[in-house]
């Protein structure tokens, strides 16, 4: 192979590396599979109550949604939609969830009310 052509296909080789690089930069990098739910599940433990771990929403729905509920510490769930349902927050939901999963403290602004 000559020189020209050795100078060609590196140099075809280099935009081919260079277009991927650009396409996978292009992507979200926290990109979620969107059927996952975030929530605070109940762990039983005084010390550690609660996790956060992100489980499939059809995980939520069969493993999460009622657990723990006869203990009185449930899992803490936003709404979210499994299988073209909504199902409402639980034990908080997400200002539980964005407060380190613990129920946000309500105070009256208006104490005539």
């Amino acid at each position: 192979m000559n020189t020209s052509a050795r100078t060609f296909a590196r140099t075809g080789a280099l935009v081919a590396v260079a277009a991927s690089a650009l396409l996978v930069s292009a992507l979200p990098a926290s990109a979620a599979p969107a059927d996952k739910v975030t929530i605070c599940h109940a762990t039983g433990s005084a010390t550690n109550p609660y996790v956060v771990i992100s489980p499939s929403a059809a995980g939520v729905y069969n493993g999460h949604y009622r657990e723990h509920d006869s203990l009185g510490q449930g899992d803490i769930i936003p709404t979210f939609t499994y299988n073209g349902v909504t199902y409402p927050e639980k034990n908080g939901g997400q200002a539980a969830i964005e407060n380190g999963c613990k129920a946000p403290t309500y105070v009256d602004d208006d104490p005539t009310s």
